[in-house]
């Protein structure tokens, strides 16, 4: 988290907000949520599963030793 939270984010939001943020990349777009849906689900009214990987994501995932920021060492994913 970043340091000027401060360790006080919710990590319920924190989970919802990146879950939607997956659903709203998803490679087929009938699979991606509404706007109001994404409302929903950040203010915790409406749940949400965890999304399955979109395939730009697989593919970063797999080529990992290819991906160079500018200025930076290679990213390494877990």
């Amino acid at each position: 988290m970043m340091r000027r939270l401060e360790g006080t984010a919710d990590v319920e939001e924190l989970t919802r907000a990146c879950r939607v943020a997956c659903w709203c990349i998803q490679d087929d777009e009938s699979d991606r949520p509404s706007m109001g849906q994404v409302v929903q689900i950040l203010e915790g009214v409406m749940e949400v599963n965890p999304p399955p990987i979109p395939r730009a994501l697989q593919l970063l995932t797999e080529n990992e030793e290819s991906i160079h920021f500018k200025n930076s060492e290679p990213v390494h994913f877990a």
